[in-house]
């Protein structure tokens, strides 16, 4: 082997043994999910659908978006939200990593961005979902 063709297949090989998996950068595994509000004027906010309002207070009105956890299988995802437990299937495109489910009557499709530790999906509403990977107990 030239020494040209062995310096550049020792580069091909360094590159690789560096760069990450594509395949480690699916969703697998359980979450917490946090929906921030978008505000849209003075008296008025949105958030995605999948974080449900709960009542934190029972002698007044005060009501907050809730947290929920997701587990994501192979080719399913099970949403938590507050112990109402429900398996839905989902499809992830292998081209953007984009991933499509329907939960509750409504069809769901998310863009998928990694930063740091987390991923932050984002709707085609433009509402976002952030993704922290629960610790294994």
């Amino acid at each position: 082997m030239k020494l040209p063709s062995l310096l550049f297949a020792l580069l091909l090989l360094s590159l690789t043994s560096f760069g990450q998996d594509i395949n480690q950068l699916y969703l697998r595994g359980k979450y917490r999910a946090e929906c921030p509000m978008e505000v849209m004027d003075k008296a008025s906010f949105r958030h995605c659908e999948l974080c449900p309002f709960v009542s934190i207070s029972k002698n007044d009105n005060t009501s907050m978006i809730s947290e929920i956890q997701l587990d994501f299988g192979t080719d399913s995802l099970t949403l938590n939200q507050h112990g109402k437990i429900t398996t839905v299937p989902y499809t992830r495109d292998t081209n953007d990593h984009s991933i499509r489910f329907r939960f509750l009557e409504k069809n769901y499709f998310f863009r998928v961005f990694i930063h740091n530790d987390q991923y932050i999906l984002e709707s085609a509403e433009g509402l976002l979902v952030v993704l922290t990977k629960e610790e294994e107990k």
